[in-house]
């Protein structure tokens, strides 16, 4: 009886093993793994991503938490703005901002929502041409315009220039993690199998690896 018991209790607990969660780890074969998928789904994540950028940036910087102080007046146009972004009053929103741009040039919280709205009119030069106006620093706004220039430069198929704003991004500010992900299917893409090894690794530090990129 115990011996007919016994493939029983070792089918039991491999079930339970294979059922328990289990954190990920970097090897050979759990990145040729994240290659595979990736391959298969990051193509078509990359197209749509790169064609329809996000409306608002990617990072928190909504006028009502700038990134640096901004003059009162300036400050309620830009809240004001927002609401409109919100409605999808572009019309409105864009009036306000140029209204912001045209006392502040340098706005680096109006650029960032003029560029998004030129990008979504599908004006990817005057996107461009906001975008690079604001200055890499401080880093958290820098680094999101130099991401969304390389969403730019990805739907221009200028691949390489892309890859080294969104290094840029990255650089500017570390914990920024859509930069590694888009440099991660960007370096799929190109069958770049030491850049996804590291691209793997530094997303791995700031969050962990879903089950869909390694299956």
């Amino acid at each position: 009886m115990d011996r007919d018991q016994k493939p029983h209790h070792h089918g039991g607990q491999r079930a339970d093993q294979e059922a328990r969660p289990t954190s990920v780890t970097l090897s050979a074969r759990s990145v040729t793994i994240a290659v595979v998928g990736l391959t298969v789904v990051g193509v078509a994540t990359l197209i749509w991503r790169s064609q329809s950028p996000p409306l608002s940036p990617p990072l928190s910087l909504s006028p009502s938490q700038p990134a640096t102080r901004q003059d009162p007046s300036h400050q309620e146009l830009l809240e004001q703005a927002a609401a409109r972004l919100e409605e999808g009053n572009f019309a409105s929103a864009e009036s306000l901002l140029d209204n912001v741009l045209r006392q502040d040039a340098t706005n680096g919280t109006a650029l960032l929502y003029a560029g998004q709205l030129a990008s979504q009119r599908g004006d990817l030069a005057g996107a461009l041409e906001a975008w690079q106006q604001i200055p890499d620093l401080p880093g958290k706004r820098g680094g999101t315009a130099r991401f969304l220039e390389a969403t730019v430069l990805l739907r221009q198929n200028a691949a390489y220039a892309a890859e080294q704003r969104l290094l840029k991004a990255a650089d500017l500010n570390p914990m920024y993690l859509q930069p590694h992900e888009r440099l991660l299917s960007l370096y799929v893409l190109q069958m770049r199998r030491a850049k996804t090894f590291e691209e793997l690794a530094r997303i791995q530090e700031l969050r962990a690896l879903s089950l869909d990129e390694l299956i």
